[in-house]
Formats: C-alpha cells, structure tokens, sequence
C-alpha cells in the first residue's frame, strides 16, 4: 500500500520551501501579533502553509527513516526520541483517512491548536501529483543516503 504523503507546495509569502519537498511536521510562530501554522519541509527546513496529497512509493519504515533522519538533522537528537514521529503519524493517519491524492493539505492555528483541513483536488492540483512525486521521493531516499531506491532498511 502506497503512502499518501504531503508534498510542500509554494505560495506567495511562504518561507520559500522548494516545490515537492516532503512534509516533516507543523510549526506554530508568532507574527504580527498572532499566531500562524505552517508546514516544514524535511531537506530545508523551511515553510510553506500549503502541501499537495502524493501516494509515495516508499514503504513506512523507509519513510520514518528519513523523518527521523531529518529531524536529527535539524536537532541533533530529536529524531531518535521514542515519541519523535508520533506528531508525523497522525499527520499520515489524517491524510490516508480524510483524502485523495491531489488533495491539497493546508495548515492553521484555531483557539492555539494546530488545525488540518483538507481541500478536495482540483485539475491543476491533480497535475502536480505525478510530477512531484519523484522529487520527494529521491529528497527523503537522499535523507537515508540512497538516491536509487534499492538500500533496504529495518522495519
């Protein structure tokens, strides 16, 4: 079964994340005098508030890898916490449970909670699924330090 993941997607004020970077995770900041949620991606780390739904080829424990992989390479330590992922699996679970790939994913801060919303696809959000999929594919294989997609890693 194929992973739906979510794919960065930039949009005008966004802290410039690279189109088709996979998500690592949410993050709430102060600006202007209220608060704002984004999604950060797992190579740079930077932003965006918007990510498109892509089925991943890549098995789930290939996908923790390098999620752990790439908060370990934002805070050294952080990946290899029992809970690390946990934030990152109910993200996963909402998707698979709630939408369709092409669905577009979008983040915000509601009475200081993180809110998920999903909005259904549309023609030009299904045209990016099979373009993007590749390029955040080879990015999070790139994180376990493989670009072929044929190291096997642990369960």
């Amino acid at each position: 079964m194929s992973i739906l993941f979510p794919v960065l997607t930039p949009y005008a004020g966004s802290f410039c994340a690279a189109a088709g970077e996979p998500l690592r995770g949410t993050t709430v900041t102060h600006e202007r005098g209220g608060e704002v949620a984004y999604l950060i991606g797992a190579t740079s780390h930077r932003a965006s508030r918007l990510a498109v739904l892509v089925p991943l080829g890549l098995p789930r424990a290939q996908v923790d890898a390098a999620l752990r992989a790439s908060l370990n390479g934002a805070l050294p330590g952080l990946g290899s916490a029992p809970d690390a992922l946990e934030p990152m699996a109910h993200l996963l679970r909402f998707c698979a449970s709630n939408g369709e790939a092409g669905d577009l994913l979008g983040v915000q801060v509601v009475q200081g909670r993180v809110k998920l919303t999903l909005t259904p696809f549309t023609v030009q959000s299904q045209r990016l699924v099979a373009g993007l999929e590749p390029g955040a594919r080879g990015q999070l294989l790139t994180l376990l330090g493989t670009h072929d997609g044929h190291t096997t890693y642990p369960a």
